[in-house]
């Protein structure tokens, strides 16, 4: 766009319309909050988070540990699978 308010084929700037994003627009608050709520409420539901939420756990730390036992685990399958 140029200082005159043109762009450079000649046509006056403007607001583009915006794109119709259907199920795809995430944009709007309610759709936002209604999908943190959802997952929000599954995983208040899940026993395993109950139990940790219960005894204080640092939930990222277990997650990391979690997954550092299931690496191993994988290692471990693989090596059994290999001759």
């Amino acid at each position: 766009m140029r200082c005159d308010g043109r762009t450079p084929e000649g046509g006056a700037s403007g607001l583009q319309e915006p794109l119709q994003l259907g199920e795809l627009d995430i944009t709007s608050d309610e759709f936002i909050l209604d999908e943190v709520d959802v997952h929000i409420q599954a995983n208040l539901e899940d026993e395993l988070v109950k139990e940790a939420l219960k005894t204080g756990v640092d939930l990222r730390h277990y997650s990391k540990q979690v997954e550092l036992e299931l690496q191993q685990i994988e290692q471990k399958s693989i090596r059994d699978c290999i001759p």
